[in-house]
């Protein structure tokens, strides 16, 4: 089951981007450091990587794979909250703090 987050949907790239974009120069476009977009690569979010000298660079086709996936909701996570503590032990930790 997906669930649906807003978080990549304010994604704002060029009607026409360039052919080829650097990888550290699209992580700024979408507000998301360099380290960031070395793990999404790593997990394969990001599809059309070419290495150049050294240096990632992410094609046209690639921004527009990621954009639609990203649109579609196929990164969102479920929600998740962190466990309660049952009241009896907050309790038995107050007597402990205060002895």
């Amino acid at each position: 089951m997906r669930y649906k987050s807003n978080a990549m949907q304010h994604i704002q790239l060029p009607n026409d981007p360039p052919a080829i974009t650097s990888l550290n120069t699209f992580g700024r476009q979408i507000g998301r450091t360099n380290p960031t977009m070395w793990r999404w690569r790593q997990i394969g979010w990001l599809d059309g990587i070419v290495n150049i000298a050294g240096k990632p660079y992410i094609t046209a086709e690639g921004i527009k794979k990621f954009v639609a996936r990203a649109a579609a909701g196929e990164f969102s996570k479920p929600p998740h909250a962190p466990r309660r503590t049952s009241g009896a032990s907050k309790q038995s930790r107050a007597v402990e703090v205060a002895s």
